[in-house]
């Protein structure tokens, strides 16, 4: 593949700079941020917290199962709210890259961010939307809010400083606005006539300087230069090494997935991460209305901030926890590949406990402490599960992996999978029971992730030289948090 004059389909959708194999990545970029960027890089934070706030904000339509007497408090309405926005992001990181390469970094974020904007206010004033309405401006939503979740990294990743954290300073964006839009929705839904959806005007109210501030701000401070974005916008692309046929296109799918089905450890790291976001993402949506029906709970404001900060909080500090822990017993070391698997066997099996605990806890305060053991174990998995996944598989293979998973996530973890088993839910009588149902099958799916980790485990070999899966030099906290990031693998819902 070295006779292709551009990047092919192998690092398709991600930019294709690898901490492992860049010494740019490794060693800092060439080119420090200056004083400007560094003031941009704050609004690209803002940028990233406004596009996830709309999630935030409408995972407090959940609520409204509680009363269980409006056809807008139903299960469809409510999983219309994420899926079809998941569906959106999935489809508009495709449609992004091509995006990019038609129209300048600075017009593509100012349409995204307008789009976001007008949504939001559509949906707010709105006094009866129906589901296929909504359905529909989620999606757009979903799809306008892909340009900055792919641009903004590879901003990032072009002007970031030696320190090599900026990626990760990034990604703070994501619980800021997830935290922020569910507070913000729980406070409105107060009072508000339009409930939670009133929350999407605060969200516009903070748009509109944004887009101003990027409209006035010097091409040089947005764009990246044009003979680099040229170079590396070719891999955002759905297209083949020397021609744009489909027929081109499927052959080299074929081969990358060929490559990986030859190593196992990818794909079980992989499926395991898909069913940990699936559960995440379940207990996202459903978890406030849990706990706010148990026994001694607090008000509903109360319950859904208190959840909120543990979903914003806990998954962060796991992924601290878990670094260093894997880092102190080597786990990152090259050829330690057992040892990382056995540090992520504790924590899923801790995780996996939840499922039967969950049988005998009635009250808030047990419920709340067996959420907040989930996300926090579950936290801890995944840097461990990132660095193996760098290490197990070539190089040209990562960008492909990472990409590939990403729409595995948006389109099975936070689409597919909510919607079956809101679909069981819809089955039972009473919210209760609904809500007891959903939450502790969620509980329980986290033991097939556990065994399959387990499996794996067992099949690796103890040795505690260089494998031949790894062949990579030794990995950093720093290495892992960087690709943690690069992956767009953020904490919400993990």
């Amino acid at each position: 593949r070295s006779r292709h004059p551009v990047p092919t389909f192998t690092a398709m959708l991600f930019f294709e700079r690898d901490p492992l194999v860049d010494p740019r990545i490794a060693n800092g970029s060439s080119s420090s941020l200056t004083g400007a960027r560094r003031y941009t890089l704050s609004w690209w934070v803002t940028a990233v917290a406004l596009v996830h706030f709309d999630r935030g904000a409408a995972t407090v339509a959940a609520m409204g199962i509680t009363n269980w007497t409006s056809e807008h408090h139903s299960f469809g309405y409510v999983v219309a709210l994420m899926l079809w926005h998941s569906v959106g992001l999935a489809v508009g990181n495709i449609v992004a890259s091509g995006l990019l390469q038609q129209v300048t970094p600075k017009v593509a974020l100012v349409c995204a961010l307008t789009i976001t904007g007008i949504c939001g206010v559509v949906l707010s004033l709105l006094q009866d939307p129906g589901v296929v309405l909504i359905a529909l401006l989620r999606f757009v939503e979903g799809c306008a809010a892909a340009v900055p979740l792919v641009y903004l990294p590879l901003w990032v990743d072009e002007f970031a400083s030696s320190d090599g954290y900026w990626m990760s300073v990034l990604q703070i964006g994501v619980s800021l606005g997830h935290f922020f839009g569910t507070l913000c929705g729980a406070s409105t839904a107060q009072w508000a006539a339009t409930g939670w959806r009133a929350s999407l005007l605060v969200q516009t109210c903070i748009i509109t300087p944004l887009i101003g501030r990027v409209v006035t701000s010097p091409q040089v401070q947005v764009d990246v230069p044009t003979r680099i974005q040229t170079a590396r916008m070719d891999c955002l692309t759905l297209q083949g090494a020397e021609s744009s046929g489909l027929q081109n296109l499927l052959r080299e799918m074929r081969d990358m997935i060929q490559g990986m089905n030859r190593n196992p450890l990818t794909l079980s790291l992989s499926s395991t991460l898909c069913i940990l976001h699936a559960i995440g993402a379940l207990l996202l949506l459903w978890s406030a209305p849990y706990l706010f029906l148990s026994a001694d709970a607090p008000s509903g404001l109360w319950t859904q901030i208190l959840s909120a900060l543990v979903f914003s909080s806990l998954p962060s500090l796991g992924c601290y926890v878990g670094a260093i822990c894997c880092s102190r017993m080597q786990g990152f070391k090259a050829g330690m590949h057992a040892t990382a698997l056995r540090i992520s066997c504790a924590f899923a099996v801790l995780a996996a406990m939840c499922g039967p605990l969950n049988s005998a806890a009635e009250g808030f305060l047990a419920r709340f402490l067996l959420l907040c053991l989930w996300l926090f174990c579950c936290g801890c998995l995944l840097p461990i599960l990132c660095a193996l996944l760098m290490t197990s598989m070539p190089s040209y293979l990562r960008s492909f992996n990472a990409t590939s998973m990403f729409l595995m996530l948006h389109l099975l973890s936070f689409s597919v999978a909510p919607l079956l088993v809101t679909l069981l839910m819809g089955c039972f009588l009473r919210p209760e029971k609904a809500l007891n149902f959903g939450v502790a099958l969620a509980f329980w799916a986290t033991t097939p992730a556990a065994i399959l980790l387990i499996f794996t485990y067992a099949r690796e070999p103890k040795s505690s030289g260089p494998s031949s899966l790894s062949g990579v030099d030794d990995l950093s906290i720093s290495d892992v948090s960087y690709e943690l990031a690069r992956r767009r693998i953020s904490t919400v819902p993990l």
